[in-house]
C-alpha cells in the first residue's frame, strides 16, 4: 500500500501538482500515546506519523509497548459569529466554487454522494 505522500511525489514527477501542495496535504498526523518502557513505568507523549499503524510501529521500534494510541485532534476551526466575512474569504470561496463548476461538479451530483 502506498502512502498519500508517495502518490503525491509521483504526481509531481508527472507535472500534475507541486511539491508545496503535496507537503501541505500530506502533513504528518499527530498521535497521543501512553506506553510502557518497563514493567512499572508508563510514558505519555505525542508522536508524528503518517497513520496509526506507522505510529504504533515507531513506538515499538523505540522499545515502547503501546497501551493507548489515538489521533490528536487539532481544533483549528474557531467560529466567531460576530466577525464579518472578509473580502478575501469571499474571493477565495468564489474562485473555488468557479473551479468546481467549470470542472463539471453539479450540486445534485454532490448531494447524491451524501444521501
Amino acid at each position: 500500500m502506498r502512502t498519500l505522500r508517495q502518490c503525491g511525489f509521483e504526481k509531481i514527477k508527472l507535472g500534475i501538482t507541486t511539491i508545496e501542495e503535496v507537503l501541505r496535504v500530506s502533513d504528518l498526523m499527530k498521535f497521543i500515546y501512553q506506553a510502557k518502557n518497563s514493567p512499572h513505568q508508563i510514558l505519555e507523549g505525542v508522536i508524528e506519523a503518517e497513520n496509526l499503524s506507522s505510529a504504533e510501529s515507531a513506538l515499538i521500534k523505540n522499545g515502547l509497548f503501546p497501551i493507548s494510541l489515538k489521533e490528536k485532534i487539532n481544533n483549528k476551526i474557531n467560529f466567531n459569529f460576530f466577525e464579518r466575512i472578509t473580502q478575501r474569504e469571499i474571493n477565495v470561496f468564489t474562485q473555488q466554487l468557479s473551479n468546481l463548476i467549470s470542472g463539471g461538479f453539479t450540486f445534485i451530483k454532490g448531494a447524491r454522494e451524501y444521501l
